[in-house]
């Protein structure tokens, strides 16, 4: 919808990421935002965060989300779950809700709800998975195989060492 970055877990391979659901309504939003901003630019490119907005499309405009990231100077990506599909998927049990997903795409820590100072203990949390080993890489689509080991040379058939 707007924002920088990747729009799915999996376009952020490789990279923490902070899954975050709010509202438009959620003042305990309006704070965490600039704290979540102030992270990416903290952990640079190992961290990606996706803002997922739970307004109802009969609540609120797309113009109206994106007034909501520019008035908190967020940069992140601003996703808009219409269908609730995420919601499902995460079933987040208020606002907002943090998903700390660690590389390979496991959801490591959850925070229910947002205080003053809290990001800090986020931090640490996303430090300490920054520092663990990275996934391997993942093979390129259509990749050639290995090559195989040529057979050892015989004699011909039949023939033994």
């Amino acid at each position: 919808m707007s924002g920088e970055g990747p729009s799915t877990l999996k376009e952020a391979g490789g990279k923490v990421v902070l899954v975050d659901f709010w509202a438009t309504y959620c003042h305990p939003c309006r704070k965490s935002f600039p704290k979540y901003q102030e992270l990416v630019e903290r952990f640079g490119g190992g961290l990606a965060v996706l803002a997922v907005a739970l307004d109802a499309p009969e609540d609120v405009s797309k113009e109206q989300l994106v007034a909501f990231a520019d008035e908190a100077g967020v940069k992140f990506k601003i996703l808009w779950d219409k269908d609730q599909s995420a919601v499902k998927s995460y079933n987040p049990r208020r606002m907002p809700t943090a998903f700390i997903v660690d590389r390979r795409g496991v959801v490591r820590h959850v925070h229910a709800g947002y205080e003053d100072g809290e990001e800090e203990k986020i931090a640490r949390e996303i430090e300490a998975l920054l520092g663990e080993a990275a996934p391997p890489p993942a093979a390129a689509p259509n990749a050639a195989p290995p090559p195989a080991e040529a057979p050892a040379p015989s004699d011909g058939p039949g023939s033994s060492p």
